[in-house]
């Protein structure tokens, strides 16, 4: 996890996490932050770096569930 959050750093798992779950371990958005424009900063060699915008106020209400995605290992999660 990056950016403003409360806790950034690196967080392992023995199990799929979720944006909402590693939000969670992150102790969430903190009060200098944008959370809908999250993003899952993903790279995979032979498709370079992608950057997948995740609106997470969307996920906290229930309007968009489908959004809580599942982290792949090397995954960032970053709150501008």
């Amino acid at each position: 996890m990056g950016g403003n959050v409360e806790h950034p750093g690196t967080y392992n798992a023995n199990h799929f996490v979720t944006v909402s779950e590693a939000m969670t371990l992150a102790g969430g958005p903190n009060r200098f932050s944008t959370p809908e424009e999250t993003v899952i900063i993903r790279t995979s060699g032979d498709k370079g770096t992608r950057r997948i915008p995740i609106d997470y106020p969307s996920i906290l209400n229930g309007s968009h569930p489908d959004a809580d995605l599942p982290l792949l290992a090397g995954d960032t999660v970053y709150v501008p």
